[in-house]
């Protein structure tokens, strides 16, 4: 069982039970995002949504940062 609500997680089960769970959350997620984005960029942000969850904290910052400042880039030039 994998239950989340506000950006809080709790999993309870077996590997087995939890990995069907997962399987079944990426498969809707697939389903639903690519309705409206299409499939194949649906799998681009599920796949970079799962490599995000095996980076460190430290990693998960400096990823954000950089990610900021792109857009930033991108809305001011290359004024920033």
């Amino acid at each position: 069982m994998i239950n989340t609500e506000k950006g809080s997680i709790h999993v309870k089960g077996s590997t087995t039970e939890l990995l069907t769970d997962l399987s079944i959350i990426i498969k809707s997620l697939h389903d639903n995002l690519s309705k409206d984005l299409g499939p194949e960029i649906s799998k681009e942000m599920i796949t970079e949504a799962v490599n995000v969850g095996f980076l460190s904290e430290d990693e998960v910052h400096k990823k954000l940062n950089e990610a900021k400042m792109e857009l930033l880039m991108k809305i001011f030039g290359r004024m920033v």
